[in-house]
């Protein structure tokens, strides 16, 4: 019967395991919480990235972001759905 690699207990009848049970699972825990951890950093840096302003995109003085809601806002369009979606868009962009 093979021995542990880690803690040298008996890793079980099989001759090609190489690790006990509980080292085992501790070794998938903490590869699971290594991949847990970059998948966070992966997320983090997508919405650092989607919340940056592109180089190429058009900057609006805040005055004139203040027309365009006031010219597209649902009030002065019967409520409409396109109006509902363009204001919301314009509103976050003065975030």
């Amino acid at each position: 019967m093979p021995n542990c690699r880690i803690c040298g207990q008996i890793a079980g009848e099989e001759a090609w395991r190489t690790l006990c049970r509980r080292c085992y699972a501790a070794n998938k825990r903490a590869e699971l919480e290594e991949l847990q951890g970059e998948l966070a950093a992966a997320q983090r840096r997508i919405y650092e990235l989607e919340r940056r302003p592109r180089a190429d995109a058009p900057t609006l003085k805040p005055d004139q972001l203040k027309r365009l809601i006031m010219l597209c806002h649902p009030d002065k369009h019967g409520n409409s759905k396109i109006s509902n979606e363009i204001t919301q868009w314009l509103l976050g962009l003065r975030r």
